[in-house]
């Protein structure tokens, strides 16, 4: 009966402390769970390595052109041309004036020894333009991308002879033995031939005081007309302007010079100014038109050129 009763009271105890345990601490009322599919996982595509859309052009030396000059001071020429920059484009040529007149002059007749005089009354005289060619590389500034008209600098290399002329006093004028001793004078200037027969006179640019001519020529000038054409294949240029020579002489030799240390033959050139045109009382006859001629600093150019992009 004892035992029965006490395992009541520890029944009834546990009871209580389970309803009490329920009141401070309540269960949660089940809930219905849902399930969220969660999204699915961005994948992102690699970047590709080119694209379709065109890049801007910058033509950095990526065209090229040739051309071929029709017309011009310097003669007939060939260039090649690339661009810079939309704005520049580089050009360099070269040109030669494929052409010599030959025509007879009178020059008088000349006694070579007591017994033989040299007739020179009809002596043929070759002239030639640009001696050994011009080359040049210039520089063609636009002030628009789409603009034809631009502004040029650069420079013209070449022998600095404008004009060469020269005699072939040869047979039937003068016998072999007789090659190196014609001399021909005017006045204090004194012209000879060779020993080859030849005697030569040129006209070009320099100073007076050097007896060789210049070489390299500054120029500046305008024109018309891309030489690298980008909007079409084939087209025409046109340049006008002028180089700076430092002043225009014509000079002739004498090869009959005697060199006082060698004692041999050498060639002496002398500058034709206006005092070799003085008279007996002097006058100059030129009036100072040679001396002032050759004062002139520059020279005019021009040229007319087709153009052929190949890239």
């Amino acid at each position: 009966m004892k035992k029965t009763f006490a395992l009541f009271l520890a029944l009834t105890a546990f009871a209580l402390v389970s309803a009490r345990a329920q009141e401070i601490n309540p269960a949660e009322p089940a809930q219905d769970t849902v399930a969220v599919a969660e999204p699915a996982p961005v994948v992102e595509e690699p970047l590709p390595l080119y694209t379709d859309a065109p890049k801007e052009d910058k033509q950095i030396f990526n065209h090229l052109s040739v051309g071929a000059e029709l017309l011009g001071f310097e003669g007939l020429g060939l260039q090649v041309a690339t661009t810079l920059t939309p704005y520049v484009q580089i050009r360099a040529g070269y040109s030669i004036f494929p052409y010599s007149h030959k025509q007879n002059f009178n020059l008088g007749s000349f006694k070579v020894t007591e017994e033989r005089t040299v007739d020179l009354t009809n002596t043929p005289i070759k002239l030639s333009l640009w001696e050994n060619g011009l080359g040049n590389l210039m520089f063609d500034i636009f002030p628009g991308k789409h603009v034809a008209f631009h502004f040029t600098v650069g420079m013209y290399i070449g022998s600095g002879k404008l004009l060469a002329a020269q005699l072939d006093a040869r047979d039937p004028i003068l016998h072999k033995d007789e090659y190196a001793s014609l001399a021909i004078s005017y006045g204090d200037l004194k012209v000879s031939s060779d020993s080859d027969g030849q005697i030569y006179a040129d006209l070009g640019f320099g100073s007076r005081d050097k007896e060789v001519f210049n070489s390299i020529f500054p120029y500046a000038g305008i024109g018309f007309g891309h030489a690298v054409g980008l909007n079409k294949r084939v087209g025409v240029t046109f340049d006008m302007g002028v180089i700076y020579t430092g002043g225009i002489k014509a000079q002739t030799y004498n090869f009959h010079t005697l060199d006082p240390v060698t004692d041999q033959h050498v060639k002496k050139t002398a500058v034709v100014t206006s005092a070799t045109f003085t008279d007996n009382d002097g006058n100059k006859q030129d009036k100072g038109m040679v001396d002032q001629i050759g004062q002139i600093p520059v020279f005019p150019m021009m040229r007319l050129t087709l153009v052929v992009r190949i890239f």
